[in-house]
């Protein structure tokens, strides 16, 4: 998954552009994939390993939210 910053654009302080949309597209698709998958023995190290990456794009997308709240403030 991109950074968030690819989403929300500081262009100049009075002009915020944002694409927020397309990317809650995105999460959600890749998240409703997540919960369809039926965990078993053979497959609880992929769901395991697909719970990480979510989790690490979610810290990184917060981790961009918090720089672009600093930009603005």
């Amino acid at each position: 998954m991109e950074a968030l910053a690819q989403y929300v654009t500081i262009q100049s302080l009075p002009q915020i552009t944002e694409s927020l949309k397309e990317l809650k597209s995105k999460i959600e698709e890749r998240t409703a994939i997540a919960s369809q998958v039926v965990v078993t023995e053979e497959n609880l190290k992929e769901i395991k390993k697909l719970r990480a990456e979510l989790n690490k794009e979610f810290a990184a997308a917060e981790s961009d939210r918090k720089a672009l709240l600093k930009q603005v403030s």
